[in-house]
Formats: structure tokens, sequence, C-alpha cells
């Protein structure tokens, strides 16, 4: 699978909601479906044994909030 970011044993997956309100238009499902899709994604990931933090903007514009998410998911902090 092709993620956003990774790690070793952790991935970031950065949510713009545009695909869940425009899922529609842009690729012929409802947001229902593009929400289940996306879940099944996760699961996937996880079942590798990946760790996963989901990021969407809000995080980007409190960036405490985006390494408390990013610690937990497990990604290494720096040396």
């Amino acid at each position: 699978m092709r993620v956003d970011f990774a790690w070793e044993g952790v991935v970031a997956e950065f949510d713009g909601m545009v695909k869940y309100r425009r899922s529609q238009e842009l690729s012929g499902v409802s947001p229902v479906e593009a929400l289940e899709a996306e879940k099944h994604r996760e699961d996937g990931l996880r079942a590798l044994g990946l760790g996963v933090a989901r990021i969407i903007w809000e995080d980007i514009l409190r960036p405490e909030r985006l390494r408390r998410k990013l610690l937990q998911a497990g990604v290494p902090r720096a040396r």
C-alpha cells in the first residue's frame, strides 16, 4: 500500500475531508463507502503490524497535537 508518511513500523495518513464530502463526484462512491474503504485500508495496515497515525489539518496547525499523535502511534523521537 502507498501511504503519506512512513517510519520504521509506523505510518501516518493525512486525511483531507474533501475525499469524504466530495467522494461521489471525485470517485463515484458515496461518503459512507469512502469511509468504509478507508477503515478497511487502515485495518490492512494494522494487520501488517504497523502503527497508524491519522492526521488532519487541525493537527498540522497545532504542532503539539501533531507531536502527541505521532508519538502515540510509535514514531521514534529524534536523537
